[in-house]
């Protein structure tokens, strides 16, 4: 008891006597959903929340604890953090850690189905197989592939377009079938899906009671990390891991949900609220805001206004108003140069459709600025051909034949160079150096992991279009990025530009708008404009020290200079205009 107490007193110094926070950690409720906004400390929760359960044996081991997040890489940031800091905050030795290591449960969703088919797919499905080694495509490079009649390409497509849309009802429709086929392609063309590495453990889970039974009494505590974005898959699986004793934890923020063209569930967090019973509690305060007053009120305003609430106060953020968009950039350039020691982001939504863009990267080659350009998105075409070329190399190479040497490795690495030697497109030197990042994180691993371990890890990277999570490791003190490619990042300084209509939010939301021709949302932002609203909250909250939001009255687009409004964004209830600077 007494030990407890002062795991209680160190805990409280821990977490600097932050009540939301020591409320959930030290909560009797057994079944806790977190909204968890930007920067206030869910990773330090959950951590402490997984040490505090232990020390007052609310879980009887390690063995019994499972947490997922939504990547690979997010997966293994989170183990590192529970290894080096469970231990020391309950007191115990390195003997402990190493105990941690090898027993605690933490994945994604593909890493823990992965391990689901491995034990399971051969006495079940009579697949006998190590699903790391063979070929892994997606749903549309299967169909490609014409090994299917065109009923199963049917099936195969109808599957991949429900869990995009996600539409529960075609996807529970087609389930069976598409599994049926998958089964058909392993066994006779060594391939897989990716996502049939889930959708083949939730057919095991959902049909064999006694496997379902034996996870359910495996895993007692669950925690889920970056709930928001849960796909019907990640949903389909948890639900089969769950039974009316598991106990839950669950993180994640609707506000930062950007991953909906790609599957991510409206409502998802409501929905496992309600049908799992679970206390819903609010970890609001931005801490990477707290030493910049305007900054935090202006998290606040955004958050209320998601939930169509009128904010009783007035943020009043650098905004930058040019008459064209050339006087955007060159004052852009000219402000770079005032920060000597911070690192800086420039900020845009989307390069594809953005020609203006285009003027910003010519303007920092003329002014000799070195910057690191990740201008993509998860949907663009370099983004993901370099993927699969990097990984059909390393799959020939390395992975297929369990040579995870060094050696081996950097043949591979000057495989991939060789091949994009002729490329003048920036992107693609930015992403062979997000592959250097990523060997060498795999060197780093390869004393600690085993084989298969870091064979998954690989594969699932590459698979899951993942470098872009290794941004923090490149050491460019300007990165010019897409809001999605630096979702889980910061910078000292951040400019947020382009803030026009057509742009951000897109042509597409705007056609769809019915507020007035002002861009003005009548003080109730629409459910078409909440995706955009999350990316714009993204946005700002990656600003460490000090955020700058610009817009020009023209734009320039593919038939040409038209004008322009700007960003019903920057007209939302509660976001001032005292700061805007005028540039002419």
């Amino acid at each position: 008891m007494q030990n407890n107490q002062k795991f209680i007193q160190k805990l409280i110094v821990e977490h600097n006597n932050d009540e939301q926070q020591l409320g959930i950690i030290t909560s009797n409720d057994n079944r806790i959903i977190v909204e968890a906004a930007a920067g206030s400390g869910k990773t330090k929760v959950l951590i402490s929340s997984i040490a505090y359960r232990l020390i007052t044996n609310k879980i009887t081991s390690t063995k019994k604890i499972l947490a997922l997040t939504f990547s690979v890489n997010a997966a293994y940031k989170i183990k590192k953090d529970v290894i080096e800091k469970i231990p020391k905050l309950i007191g115990k030795n390195e003997n402990y850690e190493n105990d941690i290591s090898k027993r605690i449960s933490i994945s994604n969703y593909h890493g823990l189905s992965r391990k689901i088919l491995d034990y399971y797919g051969g006495k079940i499905l009579f697949i006998d197989k190590n699903f790391n080694l063979i070929k892994t495509l997606s749903d549309e490079d299967l169909i490609k592939l014409n090994i299917l009649d065109e009923h199963q390409k049917e099936i195969i497509d109808i599957f991949s377009k429900s869990i995009k849309n996600g539409d529960y009802k075609e996807y529970k429709k087609v389930f069976n079938k598409y599994n049926e086929v998958i089964l058909k392609v392993i066994n006779e063309y060594d391939t897989i899906t990716y996502n049939s590495i889930i959708s083949l453990a939730i057919y095991m889970l959902s049909n064999n009671d006694k496997l379902r039974k034996q996870y359910q009494k495996l895993f007692e505590y669950i925690i889920v990390d970056e709930c928001q974005d849960t796909n019907i898959l990640g949903y389909d699986l948890l639900n089969n891991l769950i039974n009316e004793d598991t106990k839950l934890l669950f993180f994640g923020d609707p506000l930062q949900r950007i991953y909906g063209f790609i599957g991510a569930l409206p409502n998802v967090m409501q929905l496992f609220e309600t049908k799992h019973n679970m206390t819903k509690i609010t970890l609001n305060y931005n801490y990477r805001f707290k030493n910049n007053k305007e900054l935090l009120s202006l998290d606040r305003i955004i958050r209320l206004n998601s939930q169509n609430i009128i904010p009783n106060e007035v943020a009043n953020p650098f905004i930058i108003c040019s008459k064209n968009y050339q006087l955007e950039y060159k004052w852009l350039i000219n402000k770079i140069k005032d920060f000597d020691n911070e690192t800086i982001t420039i900020l845009v939504k989307s390069f594809n459709f953005n020609k203006n863009t285009e003027y910003l990267l010519e303007l920092l080659d003329e002014n000799n600025i070195n910057y690191f350009n990740a201008l993509f998105s998860d949907e663009s075409d370099e983004y993901i051909m370099f993927h699969k070329k990097v990984y059909s190399i390393f799959y020939e190479e390395a992975i297929s034949k369990m040579k995870i040497t060094k050696k081996v490795l950097e043949k591979c690495y000057r495989d991939v160079c060789d091949y994009y030697n002729d490329y003048t497109n920036k992107i693609y030197s930015s992403l062979i150096i997000l592959l250097r990042c990523f060997l060498d994180s795999i060197y780093e691993i390869s004393s600690v992991y085993k084989l298969n371990d870091i064979i998954y890890f690989m594969v699932d990277v590459l698979l899951n279009n993942g470098l872009k999570q290794y941004m923090n490791r490149i050491n460019e003190k300007l990165v010019v990025a897409t809001v999605h490619s630096f979702k889980g990042l910061e910078s000292d300084i951040v400019f947020v530009v382009d803030l026009e209509n057509k742009i951000f939010p897109s042509y597409q939301t705007c056609k769809k708008c019915t507020a007035n021709k002002g861009c003005m949302l009548n003080n109730v932002v629409e459910k078409i404009f909440l995706e955009e609203l999350s990316v714009f909250y993204v946005a700002i909250t990656r600003a460490k020290k000090q955020l700058f939001l610009s817009y020009s009255e023209n734009q320039k687009t593919p038939f040409g200079i038209s004008s322009c409004n700007r960003s019903c964004l920057l007209n939302l209830p509660g976001i001032g205009f005292e700061n805007l600077i005028y540039i002419e």
